[in-house]
């Protein structure tokens, strides 16, 4: 039995997104977790749909973030109220 290797050679060079795709890259994943967090609480996994609601909340604001700022790379952290705040959206606690 002989198994083939694949290698995808990319360039040196960083794929970059236009602001428009980071939003979509965003959204889309956000809506993904939603049918999971669907999935999950439909088979009472409610703990799981909880951790999952964290995030699809934490990729929504995380698109907003990119839509008001000049960066298209939102920071690495799970703080929904500091990723709001630095996404120059008010909001009542």
């Amino acid at each position: 039995m002989t198994i083939k290797l694949i290698t995808l050679h990319l360039n040196k060079s960083k794929l970059v997104l236009t602001k428009e795709e980071h939003i979509k890259y965003w959204s889309n994943t956000a809506k993904r977790d939603w049918k999971a967090i669907q999935n999950m609480f439909t088979t009472k996994d409610y703990m799981q749909a909880l951790f999952f609601s964290h995030l699809h909340l934490e990729k929504y604001c995380k698109a907003l973030w990119v839509k008001n700022n000049t960066g298209n790379t939102p920071p690495k952290i799970h703080n929904l109220i500091r990723i709001l705040d630095e996404a120059k959206i008010s909001y009542s606690p």
